[in-house]
């Protein structure tokens, strides 16, 4: 069903916008403390140097500016949406999207870090992350894996997400978050994962 989806959303771009209008309203109907899990999910985030927190209007701008920091050849395995102004602001206002960032303490609009929640009212959920490539290897990736499975454990919803297998330091850091299963074999060489919030023993 997932992979479906998937093919949906790359090769019927018509039936995924028809799919995305009645999307947003059914989630927030099934789900209306979506984004309230989210932020309190994200207040509680101890990580220092750095702040955790929902992404607002005001945060558009800073958020393409983000985007086109990075080099291409580092977005490789992250395309999951377009970044000018006017698709992001779709996003914000639909109600199935949950955005988040990452910024370094006493700067809040510089982004150096961007996860988002694709939720679909049947209950299951895609997430995507990115951490500029000049702050990796910090343990920010793994945290932003761990914050989105919590959200999704406390609604009871299903996480996954798409992950080239070439692509091993993400899989390691969702690994190190969560509970991880592959799910499907996808063609080009990725994995559908699934994930789960890992429960402290």
């Amino acid at each position: 069903m997932i992979s479906l989806y998937i093919y949906i959303k790359h090769h019927m771009k018509s039936l995924w916008g028809m799919a995305e209008r009645f999307n947003g309203p059914l989630t927030q109907k099934r789900y209306p403390k979506l984004r309230d899990k989210a932020s309190e999910a994200l207040d509680k985030v101890i990580f220092p140097g750095y702040d955790f927190s929902l992404i607002k209007e005001k945060d558009l701008n800073a958020l393409e500016e983000f985007r086109a920091r990075q080099n291409n050849e580092y977005l490789a395995y992250f395309d999951p949406h377009a970044f000018d102004y006017q698709t992001l602001h779709t996003m914000l206002q639909n109600q199935s999207y949950v955005m988040m960032k990452v910024t370094e303490t006493g700067r809040p609009h510089y982004i150096i870090g961007y996860f988002f929640l694709r939720c679909f009212f049947i209950g299951k959920v895609f997430h995507g992350l990115i951490v500029d490539e000049h702050f990796k290897n910090r343990g920010i990736g793994t945290e932003m894996w761990r914050i989105s499975t919590e959200i999704c454990d406390s609604l009871g919803m299903r996480m996954y997400a798409t992950v080239s297998k070439f692509n091993q330091p993400s899989l390691s850091s969702a690994r190190k978050a969560s509970d991880v299963k592959i799910a499907e074999n996808l063609a080009n060489d990725f994995y559908l994962i699934e994930l789960k919030q890992r429960k402290v023993q």
